[in-house]
């Protein structure tokens, strides 16, 4: 009935930069939406290759994604930072894992 979390909980930030320097936070809620109805999982939560440090061209794919959608709401990005965060929900200290800087272009 009751599903037992780990202490921890992660979330995905991701950051893009312009061609004129100004970095964008990224509205990852808004560009999934939920995945799983009432849960706080999100899709990209649920993104194996993501927490893989050895898949750098996924990892690249989906920063080029995330261009692509963020094009859609005419901000051009030239780089997205992808990084977790993660909370330790007992003690609330959080730490960070990089997963990279990516090239992501602008579009034509």
């Amino acid at each position: 009935m009751f599903e037992r979390r780990g202490p921890w909980e992660r979330v995905l930030h991701a950051t893009g930069t312009d061609v004129t320097g100004t970095r964008h936070e990224l509205p990852l809620h808004a560009i999934f939406g939920y995945a799983r109805g009432m849960t706080r999982l999100y899709a990209y939560q649920q993104i194996e290759a993501l927490g893989d440090p050895a898949r750098a061209a996924a990892h690249a794919a989906f920063a080029a994604f995330l261009a692509r959608r963020m094009a859609e709401r005419n901000v051009e990005l030239v780089t997205i930072e992808l990084s977790w965060v993660a909370t330790n929900l007992d003690t609330g200290t959080t730490e960070e894992r990089a997963i990279g800087t990516f090239g992501v272009g602008s579009r034509p």
